[in-house]
């Protein structure tokens, strides 16, 4: 009697547990959603000729300008790794856009990374730059479905 009498007290202080475990219905409401980081470019994707050229791009946050940004650096490189600028503080100007020139001084196909972090995210999305006429390696290199990555390691926040 004693056992069962035990047995009902245990099945009912484990019922009475497991309900106050219960997921709330507006859970997902209670906590601050943070929209991603994201970049928009808005340099040319080509140049007639080397030579100095500025590179824009915007970073957003939910559709308006980013905010709270710890860093925005930018990285390029073309496929032979001749010419390289790694890690360098872009430009803020204004309303979450930057500015970045870079003296193309042969041409090309190069590759523009941002990397750009707020407290919680950090991104590095990579643009294709195409400048002046194209060699062999430059075009199959455009032909490849993945640009060759600069950042192995490097630096980061």
């Amino acid at each position: 009697m004693m056992k069962s009498k035990l047995m009902y007290m245990v099945v009912f202080a484990l019922i009475f547990v497991l309900a106050g475990c219960e997921t709330r219905s507006d859970a997902n409401t209670l906590y601050k959603k943070e929209q991603p980081l994201e970049v928009q470019f808005l340099s040319k994707e080509a140049y007639e000729k080397e030579g100095e050229h500025t590179i824009h791009f915007k970073l957003l946050q939910d559709g308006q300008s980013a905010k709270d940004l710890q860093f925005t650096h930018i990285s390029i490189w073309n496929v032979d790794r001749s010419v390289t600028l790694d890690m360098t503080a872009a430009l803020e100007e204004k309303d979450g856009t930057f500015t970045f020139p870079f003296d193309f001084k042969k041409p090309g196909l190069y590759y523009v990374q941002i990397h750009a972090g707020t407290k919680t995210e950090t991104i590095s999305p990579t643009q294709r730059l195409l400048v002046g006429k194209l060699s062999k390696k430059d075009i199959d290199a455009l032909q490849s479905t993945t640009p060759s990555s600069n950042s192995g390691g490097g630096h980061h926040h």
